[in-house]
């Protein structure tokens, strides 16, 4: 009777818990405006759960040894079919915020890769997901002296198959993952952006 309350226990957890994908992020900008144009990179996480689409991104600027934390709030994904019956998913996103200082800004970005079957990240289940996708993007908005800029963002997404399984097994949410891969990043001395 104790084993099989055991296993009762054990199936209630595995079906209670929810999985995460965790991709590894690495973007490019040239960023255009205020009489200057200059180019600079960040890279990170982005962190999602594929049955309910909470997605958040975890980015960090390697230089200054920084990072923070960004919902994709208007993330919408889809699927599409090309050639030879290959799928991809395509997600976009499209948001318009006020900053601090009521300026405005607009971003733009579309993610593309192509789907792959039984992908094992230590999940209830095997997903049939892109292992990378690549990034575009944009960005408008204005600097604090009231002048434009035009962010134009290019990069990738890759599946970090190691972390994924490791906050599976844990049974991590996506809040839990996120705090896994912050933890990391603090022990190589990385400190939140205000």
């Amino acid at each position: 009777m104790k084993a099989i309350l055991s296993l009762l226990l054990a199936a209630l957890a595995c079906s209670a818990s929810a999985d995460v994908l965790i991709y590894k992020l690495k973007l490019s900008h040239t960023e255009t405006g205020g009489g200057y144009s200059f180019k600079y990179s960040n890279a990170g996480y982005v962190v999602l759960d594929p049955d309910t689409g909470e997605t958040w991104r975890l980015v960090t600027s390697p230089k200054a040894k920084t990072y923070y934390f960004v919902e994709f709030e208007d993330l919408q994904i889809d699927e599409l079919e090309g050639p030879l019956g290959k799928e991809y998913n395509v997600a976009t996103h499209n948001e318009e915020w006020l900053d601090v200082n009521d300026v405005n800004h607009v971003e733009h970005a579309t993610i593309k890769g192509a789907k792959v079957h039984n992908v094992n990240v230590g999940a209830t289940s095997l997903y049939y997901v892109p292992k990378s996708f690549t990034w575009i993007g944009r960005e408008f908005g204005s600097y604090t002296t009231g002048e434009t800029y035009l962010d134009e963002i290019s990069g990738s997404l890759s599946l970090d198959v190691k972390s994924s399984t490791t906050s599976n097994l844990a049974g991590d949410d996506v809040f839990d993952a996120l705090y896994r891969l912050e933890s990391l990043l603090i022990a190589q001395g990385y400190i939140e952006e205000d």
